[in-house]
């Protein structure tokens, strides 16, 4: 009798075959080794950490290209450079870099925004490339093309990009944000003070962000991944919910597909164990944030509006709604009140409403009968 054959265990297979690795972890912890050893070799491991200083070692040139027409960036082969080329998005170009001075000119900040987390994302794309046949090809393009059938190909293609682009996320952000020293900064800061049942998450995001030189998601991405693999201690109430106007995938350019049209989306939730044993559901990157009731949602869209610089921080008492579940159970839905404050982040400006990012953080208590 003849197994059925699992086309995407194949693709994966075949995949990590190209790549010379065991497993997914396997090479994602082989690319963080080769990127902090020449850190230390080029003694540029002190934050905030600076790829461009180690670029050259693999093959990338350390200025990027920018062009209005890449989504975010992207990471393609120079057959004049002869190199690698980082490709951004002109949101990400500052001050210095219109006068076009990179890389020893320059502070690190002069990345704008998520640039400095972009641009790491994508050099580590570089270690997901081989070399056939005299050029350079993405591996999980490789491995799709041993499919037969178009429409399995396709589906096996987009699953290995999901799968790397996960591991460039989680490689950049431990990169530029390394966890032994994130616990450091966090200390008890999220278990909240005396006067206050309600920790000072907005002051430690910006902490964090100015201390590695990073966005403000990108240091919430870190603190959340903290918090879910118990390495600091927090309020065990504590609620952090971070949003921005975005499609599904995080971009807020125009130009996003009309099948993940732009909206109010989670970029990043944090959410603790509900009442009664149950357990909150963790809501995928990018779902809407009417999800979670309609007075987030009009708290949120009355922030984004609110113009007046003034106007950049608040108190919030808001009904809640989650999706809990006990083990082995169906999902349920819970109600809960979320007290605490919000911040408005990013400079919104009047030609483009969508420019605003809001930080929703406090302590959930159960809803009142």
């Amino acid at each position: 009798m003849r197994l059925p054959v699992d086309p995407l265990g194949t693709a994966v297979r075949n995949y990590l075959h190209l790549l010379d690795a065991e497993s997914e972890a396997c090479h994602s912890t082989r690319v963080l080794a080769q990127i902090r050893d020449c850190l230390q070799r080029h003694r540029a491991t002190e934050p905030p950490v600076r790829l461009s200083a180690i670029a050259e070692a693999f093959n990338i040139f350390p200025r990027p290209h920018f062009d209005a027409s890449v989504r975010d960036g992207e990471l393609v082969f120079s057959a004049k450079l002869g190199s690698f080329l980082i490709r951004l998005n002109e949101k990400f170009r500052g001050a210095n870099l219109l006068a076009g001075k990179w890389p020893d000119e320059m502070a690190a900040a002069e990345l704008l925004g998520r640039g400095r987390f972009t641009y790491a994302h994508e050099f580590v794309h570089r270690f997901f490339y081989v070399h056939r046949d005299e050029r350079w090809e993405r591996a999980c393009a490789l491995a799709a093309q041993l499919e037969h059938d178009p429409n399995i190909r396709l589906r096996c293609l987009k699953a290995l990009q999901d799968l790397e682009e996960s591991i460039c996320d989680d490689v950049a952000g431990e990169v530029l944000v390394p966890a032994n020293l994130l616990v450091g900064v966090i200390g008890d800061s999220l278990v909240g003070g005396q006067t206050t049942a309600v920790p000072n998450v907005y002051e430690l995001l910006r902490q964090i962000s100015k201390y590695f030189n990073v966005s403000y998601d990108c240091a919430l991405v870190r603190v959340e991944r903290a918090i879910r693999r118990n390495v600091v201690s927090c309020h065990q109430d504590l609620c952090i919910l971070f949003v921005e106007w975005s499609d599904r995938k995080g971009s807020s350019s125009a130009s996003s597909s009309r099948r993940s049209r732009l909206d109010i989306r989670a970029r990043v939730a944090v959410f603790p164990m509900a009442p009664g044993g149950l357990r909150v559901r963790r809501p995928f990157p990018g779902i809407a944030v009417e999800n979670f009731g309609a007075e987030v949602r009009q708290l949120v869209d009355s922030v984004l509006r609110d113009r007046r610089p003034n106007q950049r921080t608040g108190g919030l008492d808001l009904a809640v709604r989650l999706q809990a579940f006990r083990p082995r159970d169906r999902s349920i839905e819970h109600q809960g009140r979320l007290r605490g404050y919000w911040a408005r982040l990013g400079h919104q400006r009047a030609d483009h409403p969508q420019d605003g990012r809001v930080l929703l953080w406090g302590v959930l208590e159960p809803a009142l009968p």
